[in-house]
């Protein structure tokens, strides 16, 4: 995305890009929530059916604003058919925002800067200095955008 963001001239559409490789770089896969596939009822008119769905569970130390940068990612596969042609079976609606969401406790990768954290997760760990010594925090700080009203799915030239 970052190379089809530079060839539309689309500076913004670089720096979000670069900013969300630099993101899961450093979350790795041990950084990324958990999903459950789930059938949910849904309405198709008058007519009320079962959906597969795919619940994506949220962790229970990672930064929030991390969630909806990934539900902007997700929504890609529709940006560029020409790009991410569908193969395969169609995919499953993911559901970010579902009240039954589960929060999953697990580890965080090692070496993360601070702000990768909800700060009352740090709070929690700093209580017991083994613990907050066990995540091996980063020096590095690393700031954290917001791409609230960023729309990936148009072209932002500056």
């Amino acid at each position: 995305m970052i190379n089809i963001q530079r060839d539309q001239d689309d500076d913004m559409g670089v720096a979000f890009w670069s900013y969300v490789l630099n993101v899961l770089s450093r979350l790795t896969h041990q950084g990324m929530s958990d999903e459950e596939d789930e059938e949910r009822p849904t309405s198709i008119g008058e007519l009320r059916v079962m959906e597969q769905v795919r619940v994506v569970q949220e962790l229970d130390w990672r930064e929030t604003s991390f969630s909806d940068l990934f539900a902007m990612v997700d929504r890609t596969r529709n940006l560029e058919a020409e790009f991410f042609p569908q193969t395969g079976k169609h995919a499953m609606k993911r559901l970010r925002s579902d009240p039954n969401r589960k929060v999953v406790k697990r580890m965080p990768p090692k070496g993360l800067p601070r702000s990768f954290f909800k700060p009352e997760y740090l709070k929690e760990k700093e209580r017991f200095p083994h613990e907050i010594d066990s995540l091996r925090l980063s020096k590095k700080d690393f700031e954290i955008y917001e791409w609230r009203g960023y729309d990936p799915q148009r072209r932002h030239r500056e």
